[in-house]
């Protein structure tokens, strides 16, 4: 009898005890739903930009929060009519809802209702704030609109005059750059195998194939190509055939191909060397490339993408690499990163990696005033994951290692666009920049087996002195 009473008492303990441990965890996961509201984000109208408030929460009861949103003085901010959203911890809400669209002539009271079913009152503030970098939609044509068969888009770059687009098989697509209208098809020599599309300094296209199934590195030149025919075929300027690797999936072009001196960088899949060519009036130094083994990226990468920043000795290397792991979806250790390489250091500084998504898929740096700016089109980690465009201030290296939330992000950070896109298995994305005295028109090409969701984006950044 004694043994049966211990067995019933080390079950009642056992029992209480688990259920302590519940009530504890329960309370402890409830706890951390009372502050409430965490943070607002406002956007204007048919614009792109996501605005964040000055200070994330969580925010005392009665507190005011703050949102800068640009504003010129020949287009000013008008503030009856933006649209907020906010984000509160669970089991969190809004009383009353928040409205679609919201007038912030005056401080808006907002109230939210804690799991504890408290309630907590904050004021949002919209303040116009004269910035030194203001960002415009300008707009999307998908790639329906653009005529583009092959929606998933490898390439695309612009000059002063046009917006270059690869067309699947059919070669390039020209577009006047200002109002979109076609204007003429280039063909490209083997055109199932041209990847990417570039522009360099003298307003020329340049097209690559890669080398898939040994069928070379092979790069075309179109010069002057306001009066090139419809039709018209590149000069091949390149050809390099290494064995057993998939060189060309990415290139770039530094400087003026037709004159002076340029250069080719390109990457290959499944590597970890960075590949480039010198070019003196158009003419190769060498067949042969000059190859710099990136050892900072360790183990080979899914894809890479180099860009040199001028045609100096001593100039500074632009790198974004990828490790695309399908079983990385948990933890998303691996992933992008995106380094700046300096001749005069031996450890390239690299950009804290909370900055971007998982996937960099293309990148572009320019210069206004003699300051840097970085763009960057960037996917989450699944192929129908979203797509943003984020723009930073680079002109301090150092901020490229900033966390969100950190000192000075507000100046480092400076643009984080809608989410768009559609299902992207090829990781394809490219940037591309004009930039005329202190406007610049940012382009963003969209990969997607949606030809709705495809297309071309164009920004406005309209850079103000301070």
């Amino acid at each position: 009898m004694k043994e049966i009473m211990k067995e019933i008492l080390l079950t009642i303990v056992v029992i209480i005890t688990i259920f302590t441990a519940c009530v504890q965890e329960e309370e402890s996961v409830i706890a951390n739903q009372k502050d409430g509201l965490m943070n607002v984000m406002i956007k204007i109208p048919g614009e792109d930009q996501i605005y964040m408030a000055t200070k994330a929460g969580p925010y005392e009861d009665g507190e005011t929060i703050y949102v800068k949103i640009p504003t010129l003085e020949e287009d000013p901010l008008d503030v009856t009519e933006l649209k907020p959203t906010v984000s509160v911890q669970n089991n969190c809400f809004v009383i009353p809802a928040l409205p679609n669209m919201v007038d912030f002539t005056e401080p808006y009271k907002i109230t939210v209702v804690n799991a504890f079913g408290e309630q907590k009152t904050n004021y949002i503030e919209v303040v116009p704030t004269p910035m030194r970098t203001v960002f415009k939609s300008l707009w999307f044509k998908s790639a329906q609109e653009l005529g583009i068969v092959n929606s998933n888009i490898s390439g695309m770059s612009v000059t002063k005059d046009y917006l270059i687009v690869r067309n699947g098989d059919e070669g390039i697509r020209i577009f006047d750059r200002n109002n979109v209208s076609y204007v003429k098809t280039l063909k490209a020599p083997y055109p199932t195998l041209n990847m990417s599309v570039n522009t360099d300094a003298g307003g020329n296209v340049i097209v690559n194939r890669y080398n898939m199934w040994g069928a070379g590195f092979r790069v075309f030149l179109y010069r002057d190509i306001k009066n090139l025919p419809d039709g018209a075929l590149g000069e091949e300027i390149l050809e390099y055939t290494p064995s057993g690797l998939v060189l060309g999936t990415k290139m770039t072009v530094t400087g003026n191909l037709s004159t002076g001196k340029a250069y080719i960088y390109a990457t290959a899949e499944n590597d970890k060397n960075i590949y480039y060519w010198e070019f003196n009036d158009g003419v190769v130094k060498s067949k042969i490339p000059n190859v710099i083994s990136y050892d900072n990226a360790g183990t080979n990468w899914t894809t890479a993408l180099v860009k040199r920043k001028n045609i100096d000795d001593n100039s500074d290397l632009y790198v974004s690499y990828m490790h695309y792991d399908g079983g990385d979806s948990g933890t998303q250790a691996k992933g992008s990163r995106f380094e700046i390489l300096s001749t005069n250091d031996q450890i390239p500084m690299q950009m804290e990696k909370n900055n971007h998504e998982y996937k960099i898929l293309g990148f572009e740096t320019f210069e206004i005033n003699n300051e840097e700016f970085l763009v960057m089109t960037t996917q989450a980690f699944w192929a129908w994951d979203g797509t943003f465009t984020r723009i930073f201030d680079i002109t301090n290296r150092e901020k490229i290692e900033l966390k969100p939330g950190e000192t000075g992000y507000e100046d480092f950070f400076l643009m984080g666009s809608a989410i768009y896109g559609g299902v992207n298995y090829n990781r394809w994305g490219d940037v591309s920049v004009y930039v005329d005295n202190y406007d610049a028109y940012i382009y963003v090409s969209v990969a997607a087996m949606e030809p709705d969701k495809a297309g071309v984006f164009a920004y406005r950044m309209i850079y103000t002195p301070q």
